[in-house]
């Protein structure tokens, strides 16, 4: 990757590069980033000086990790370890007794396995979901406004799935537990 800039002036002009604050060693127009990791991420600033003063200019560099990627194992009998494909940019994961829900990046789900209880059919609002949690026969999100949702098995006792505005999803176990 390489940044650079390009000034006029006279006499000579200086440049000096930082990162997030800390100086780089060198002084050109271009700054060359080679072998790009994600510790390079951040705010690079050039300042080009001469007699006369100095002018600065920043930009930001975002260098993002390898794609994530979920692996299932144990017992399969719903179809919950057949991992669908295309799940390179998950977050989150959970699994209940015969099913598996992930949330991606941008906020949407996906679920997989049995669906007896409806508990792979995810919302389609527009909404975004922020957590997840999921238990035997049903799953658990938050959106991102704090509002909860729930799929699957809603009738085993009243208000079992209800969630309500700042409540949250913090971890599963147990029969029915999300």
């Amino acid at each position: 990757m390489t940044l650079s800039v390009t000034a006029l002036g006279s006499p000579t002009l200086t440049y000096t590069w930082q990162l997030n604050g800390v100086p780089i060693a060198g002084s050109n127009p271009t700054l060359i980033l080679t072998n790009i990791q994600l510790s390079q991420s951040g705010y690079y600033k050039v300042t080009v000086t001469n007699q006369f003063g100095s002018v600065s200019s920043t930009g930001r560099v975002s260098v993002f990790g390898p794609p994530s990627y979920i692996i299932a194992w144990g017992d399969n009998s719903g179809g919950q370890t057949n991992v669908p494909p295309n799940l390179d940019d998950i977050v989150a994961a959970a699994g209940g007794d015969y099913h598996s829900v992930a949330l991606h990046h941008d906020g949407t789900l996906v679920a997989w396995g049995y669906n007896g209880d409806g508990q792979t059919t995810v919302p389609t609002n527009v909404l975004r979901f922020v957590s997840i949690a999921a238990g035997t026969g049903h799953n658990l999100a938050i959106h991102r406004n704090r509002v909860g949702d729930c799929v699957g098995q809603k009738r085993l006792w009243p208000g079992e799935c209800a969630l309500h505005r700042n409540q949250r999803v913090l971890a599963g176990c147990g029969r029915r537990l999300s």
